[in-house]
């Protein structure tokens, strides 16, 4: 293979996918279990397209578009994922997919703007309209997530439920304070934020692997 480009998504999908069997033979697959199978099927979903936009030349503006389609719903569902683990549970939380929603088809729209700036052994760069606002939303539903992870957990908390609240906050904090330390020192990161984050967010993948096989200890607990 004399291409290099986008092998590291293939590698980061590789381990992904082993990720996702994994949960499947040994969580209980509860509500949670699905939330955590979902987020991490959409970074795999998201690498291996990377991986084909930049290594096997699908450079045409659907298959950009399938993949910015996959990573806008990851903020919102790690936003319910949280919530729902708190168990804050009212349907007006789900007003979190508007703007991923609102993303989705105006860009279904725009499709033909999407294009492939540059691609990397390790990151893709692309245009497409609205990149500072679709950076803006994509960004913040993630710190405030973090935040809620920091503030929410109460003093009277089952002991393992605080440190699967720990490992959540390590799961997202991996990968949007690097992010934020990026922005700082180079703003033009923002040129590659999507791939970027992705890459960031294998951390969170990891966690979420680990979250849910210690959530099958903690139902096990609650249970008895």
């Amino acid at each position: 293979m004399d291409n290099f480009d986008g092998i590291v998504s293939l590698l980061i999908a590789c381990l992904e996918l082993l990720l996702l069997i994994n949960i499947f033979i040994f969580s209980k697959r509860t509500k949670l279990d699905y939330f955590a199978i979902i987020i991490i099927f959409q970074l795999f979903a998201y690498q291996f397209l990377e991986f084909s936009i930049c290594n096997l030349g699908f450079k045409t503006s659907n298959v950009i578009y399938s993949a910015f389609v996959i990573i806008t719903f990851l903020p919102p569902m790690g936003f319910l994922l949280i919530l729902r683990f708190w168990n804050f549970n009212d349907k007006k939380f789900l007003t979190i997919f508007l703007p991923a929603l609102f993303f989705t088809f105006y860009y279904l729209i725009t499709s033909q703007e999407f294009t492939v700036a540059r691609c990397t052994v390790f990151y893709a760069a692309y245009s497409y309209p609205l990149g500072f606002w679709y950076g803006l939303f994509y960004y913040l539903p993630i710190l405030i997530s973090v935040l809620i992870l920091i503030l929410i957990p109460k003093k009277n908390a089952n002991k393992l439920k605080l440190k699967l609240n720990r490992i959540l906050i390590f799961g997202f904090s991996s990968f949007a304070l690097p992010m934020m330390i990026a922005f700082i020192i180079y703003p033009h990161v923002v040129e590659i934020v999507e791939s970027l984050m992705c890459k960031f967010a294998f951390l969170m993948a990891l966690s979420l692997g680990y979250f849910s096989l210690k959530l099958k200890q903690f139902n096990r607990t609650v249970s008895q």
